[in-house]
Order: C-alpha cells, then sequence, then structure tokens
C-alpha cells in the first residue's frame, strides 16, 4: 500500500504473535499483567518474557510500565535494545488544573486532562521523539484535547446520567479503572455498576476493588458467547464477595432496570470486556443515543 508508517497491535503476547513475523523500528510494551496465562504464563517474570518478544536487537523498545519485571529490562539487555523506561527516561505528573505535565527523555509539553490511558498516550509521545516525528506542543494538545478512545473510560451521557464504558477484563486494568474514575468507598448510594466478563478471567479479583463503591452490582449475561461467564455463576462470585447485587438476563435490560432504579445526575459504570461494551454500545445506538 506504500504507506508512510504502519502501527501493529500485538494480538497475544508476544514472542509467538504472528505480527511479531515484522521487525519493528520500535517496539512498544505498555503493560504486564496476570492475563491468558493458560498461553502465556502464571507468573509476572514469564509474561514479561513473552511480551519482550517483540523486541529488536540495537532497535529502540519502550516500557510504559513503572516498575516492571526484571524480565523486560533483562530482554533488552540480552539483545541489545535501548530500553526507554517510564519513570526513568520519560514520566508524567498531574497539574492543579486536571492536566498533565509530560516529560520526554528530551523534551517536555503539557497535556490537557484526557480521559485516555495516559501511560500509553506518553509512550506514544516518547515514541515519536524517537522517530524525530514528534509534533509541536500545541498540535499534540490539540490532538489530544477531547479524544475518546471507544471502551475506555469512555463517557456517555444519555437519559441525564453519566455512563463510563470500559473492557477492563483484568485485575490490572480494573485497579487502574478505579484509579481513573476516583471512586471511594462509601457515599456509593448513587452509583451502580453493570459486569458481564468471559469464563476464563478472575472474577473476583477484577471485581474486588469496587467493593462497597456502588450500591448495585448487575451480573449480565452474554447472549450467544459460549465463553462468557453465566450470569448465574458471575452472580454466585459478587454475594460471596458481599456485593449488593442481582442477575440480568442481558446487558440491554441491566441498563433498563439501572436507568430505573437511578436518577438524574447518577453514575453508571459498564465494564468486564469488550463483549460487555459492544452490547452497551448496541443498546445506545437503538435508543438513538449518538455513539463515538
Amino acid at each position: 500500500a506504500k504507506v508512510q508508517f504502519v502501527l501493529l497491535e500485538v494480538g497475544l503476547g508476544g514472542r509467538l504473535d504472528a505480527v511479531n513475523i515484522i521487525d519493528p523500528d520500535v517496539a512498544i510494551l505498555t503493560s504486564v499483567a496476570l492475563d491468558h496465562q493458560d498461553w502465556l504464563g502464571d507468573n509476572l517474570e514469564q509474561i514479561a518474557t513473552e511480551k519482550a518478544g517483540i523486541f529488536r536487537p540495537g532497535r529502540p523498545a519502550l516500557c510504559a510500565m513503572f516498575e516492571p519485571p526484571a524480565a523486560v529490562a533483562d530482554s533488552a539487555r540480552r539483545l541489545g535494545s535501548q530500553l526507554y523506561q517510564a519513570g526513568e527516561d520519560f514520566n508524567w505528573q498531574r497539574l492543579d488544573n486536571g492536566g498533565w505535565q509530560i516529560q520526554l527523555q528530551q523534551q517536555s509539553l503539557q497535556l490537557p486532562a484526557l480521559t485516555l490511558p495516559l501511560p500509553s498516550v506518553v509512550a506514544a509521545l516518547q515514541t515519536l521523539e524517537i522517530l524525530k516525528l514528534l509534533p509541536a506542543e500545541q498540535d499534540c494538545q490539540r490532538a489530544l484535547s477531547g479524544l475518546i478512545l471507544r471502551g475506555r473510560c469512555q463517557p456517555m451521557e444519555f437519559a441525564g446520567r453519566r455512563w463510563v464504558l470500559d473492557v477492563a477484563h483484568n485485575p490490572a486494568a480494573s485497579e487502574h479503572l478505579l484509579q481513573q474514575l476516583a471512586w471511594t468507598a462509601g457515599g456509593s448510594a448513587r452509583r451502580q455498576l453493570i459486569v458481564a466478563m468471559m469464563a476464563d478471567k478472575e472474577a473476583a479479583e477484577i471485581m474486588a476493588p469496587w467493593l462497597g463503591r456502588a450500591a448495585r452490582v448487575y451480573a449480565c449475561e452474554l447472549a450467544n458467547n459460549p465463553r462468557a461467564i453465566s450470569a448465574k455463576n458471575l452472580y454466585s462470585v459478587l454475594q460471596r464477595q458481599g456485593f449488593a447485587a442481582e442477575v440480568a438476563d442481558s446487558v440491554a435490560s441491566a441498563m433498563e432496570t439501572a436507568l430505573a432504579a437511578s436518577a438524574e445526575g447518577d453514575e453508571i459504570l459498564i465494564m468486564g470486556s469488550f463483549f460487555t461494551v459492544a452490547a452497551a454500545l448496541a443498546y445506545f445506538s437503538e435508543q438513538g443515543c449518538s455513539v463515538q
């Protein structure tokens, strides 16, 4: 196609993923967390080794995770890859106005408040700097201002309620989402949570951060998806953890129930899987709500 640049996302792991047939000019590792253990290993060092399989000899590699497993640096060292490490070679901190101060290896810039995952944003900016493609600060601000990534802490306004959609489907992503939303324990009478996920996920660990932070949790069925945990089994997990939970036969029906049980200005979070967010977006679309 004679394109100037190609951005390839690894599907699973790295070392054995089909994308790894390509030799990248820069390799980016955003995070390492317990996920897909049946394929990648049952501990962070093993998973990090698999992910670092996309690094190439003598070519730059980035890690956007603070204090990653030692296997990340070990892999880069073994290959002779120059590793750009978050917290060492590039960093970020929140400003009083809600924006961000970004420090890249060679220059700094300010960004507005973002709903995007900040480590990934800063890793992208650092990559552009490495490739000598980083735009001017005002162009970065303009490009990122108001930018929404579907299914990543995606805000929606519908029927006077504030909805948030997120595909978080492992414990690390769930904890990161909580930090982004800053939901505190207690004072949760006006928050509701809708969840559905795959059966091979650690449901209890994913939901643990939300205990005491939502008045009610709806365990949803994902129709025609043999990989999904049943609403009944998910409900049992939630009940054992101490959540005030109920079963819903679909994401759409849970949204209807949550809508009826809430008031204007209330918050409703939908999370747990790409399939869960897809079902929510389909509902919004059917209701004539504009979906970005």
